[in-house]
């Protein structure tokens, strides 16, 4: 029932409005239906290649294939809280024998900020991660691990990297615990031996880097004041709709987690803690964006508080029901905001969206918004939403994203004239941030390379645009000089 609950928010809306995932609808219809149209193929190049980020890339081929793509794309995504939950209670279970209070209290974390934004492809990854490392625990002989697990890595890895890189951590550390009664190297070398079958992937890392190495900074890169942004990473741990509510909900789980910690009569399991601690170093030393993949230290953070929590048991049977009927209003609350304010504003998007009944198939389509979140708490997904006309159109907007070898789809239309990938579309924000100012977008604008241009700011008053239809927050233009 709490994994149909926290799918909620997903499929009730209209649109569920996760910003990034409006661009990965429109690369999965291109990955599944672009051979048909010559638009899409004229626009968009699709090279299937083994990369570290295919998690639900791969869910699409079949579920593409049988529904409309944003059906499909639905609920491939809606699944992934759902079997968060599961994949937290089934870690809780393999850790204890049963369910702990305490991971109850982690049950938010299955709809963090990072899962919000539209990081399937890593969310996937770690329901993975939480499913394979749940079985480690309970299995049986060296044998069967080393047998299961060559594959198991694989698969995660191929969803996402930084999920395989999570698997690591939580076996490592499991493994050191467990190892702790043969103290020094022996301890050591019988871990790393427990760990060596899921360490494999490396080599595929390593063939990955050179290819992403030409286009991207591979040693990453941290935000000014590094320091500063990894204490406000913790602020924004359940960023949703409403900043106060929001950084309260994670400040409660947060101490929650804390207090259960210290707590003296609280059971912990050494290698969940472990394996919070060495994530949370991680998430220290970690930049905000690695390999092209932006908020690469947050990421950690929703599987930092879920390896604690699940690592933690509550003995007295009245606290323990205190503590899980807390963790259980919480996890409500957090579901009950996301699907309310995602019901308004997917409207709004749905409503939006309707411009497009202007517009030709084939249509080339310029778009300028505000990035997300960059000056309101809310993730507006304004930026990415014209990636729906790709599903619906089959027009060419500058939404998407254009980098090789980190995504299986690129923008090819306008490669050679500017505005052809999601960095065109961003109106500038304040000082140190990308973006330009709406005057210096208009003025370099090619008019041979677009149809229209889909405002998502002011009115645009040009002698050379007409305005043909308009949503809540969007205006659509026809070039007409």
């Amino acid at each position: 029932m709490l994994a149909l609950i926290a799918a909620l928010p997903v499929l009730l809306p209209a649109q569920p409005m996760m910003p990034d995932l409006f661009s990965h609808i429109g690369r999965y219809h291109v990955m599944n239906h672009g051979a048909e149209s010559p638009f899409l193929q004229r626009y968009y190049s699709f090279r299937w290649q083994l990369i570290g980020n295919l998690g639900v890339d791969l869910l699409m081929v079949p579920l593409g294939a049988l529904l409309p793509t944003e059906l499909a794309a639905r609920l491939a995504v809606a699944s992934i809280p759902a079997l968060t939950v599961a994949g937290i209670y089934a870690v809780s279970r393999a850790v204890w024998g049963r369910v702990q209070a305490p991971a109850l209290v982690a049950l938010p974390l299955a709809l963090p900020h990072t899962f919000v934004f539209g990081f399937v492809n890593f969310h996937l990854g770690l329901v993975l991660v939480l499913l394979a490392f749940a079985w480690w625990v309970r299995a049986g002989t060296w044998r069967w691990r080393w047998a299961a697990a060559l594959p198991l890595a694989g698969v995660v890895w191929v969803a996402h990297l930084a999920a395989w890189a999570v698997l690591l951590v939580l076996v490592a550390a499991w493994e050191l615990a467990r190892q702790r009664p043969q103290r020094g190297l022996a301890g050591l070398v019988a871990s790393g031996l427990a760990v060596l079958p899921l360490a494999w992937p490396f080599l595929l890392t390593l063939s990955w880097r050179g290819t992403i190495a030409d286009h991207h900074n591979i040693a990453g890169r941290h935000m000014t004041k590094p320091l500063l942004a990894k204490a406000l990473w913790f602020t924004t741990l359940l960023r949703g709709e409403a900043q106060p509510f929001d950084m309260a909900l994670a400040a409660l789980v947060v101490i929650a987690a804390v207090l259960l910690l210290v707590r003296r009569g609280t059971g912990r399991s050494f290698g969940m803690v472990l394996a919070a601690l060495l994530l949370f170093v991680a998430f220290l030393i970690l930049p905000w964006q690695v390999m092209g993949s932006a908020y690469a230290d947050t990421r950690l953070l929703p599987a930092l508080f879920i390896a604690l929590l699940a690592g933690l048991a509550v003995r007295e049977r009245r606290l323990a029901g205190v503590v899980a009927a807390a963790g259980l209003m919480l996890f409500l609350v957090r579901d009950a905001e996301l699907t309310n304010g995602w019901w308004r504003r997917g409207a709004d998007a749905e409503a939006d969206l309707g411009v497009l009944a202007a517009v030709p198939r084939g249509a080339r389509i310029a778009v300028i918004a505000r990035p997300s979140g960059n000056t309101t708490w809310t993730l507006t997904g304004l930026d990415h939403l014209a990636s729906l006309a790709i599903v619906r159109r089959e027009a060419f907007v500058n939404t998407q994203w254009d980098q090789p070898g980190a995504q299986l789809m690129r923008p090819i239309y306008n490669r050679d004239h500017g505005y052809n990938d999601s960095f065109s579309v961003a109106l500038v924000q304040r000082p140190n941030q990308p973006g330009r100012r709406l005057g210096a977008i208009l003025a370099g604008l090619p008019h041979d390379r677009f149809d229209f241009v889909w405002s998502f700011d002011a009115p645009l008053a040009k002698p050379w645009l007409r305005e043909v239809a308009r949503g809540p927050h969007g205006r659509l233009y026809r070039i007409t000089g």
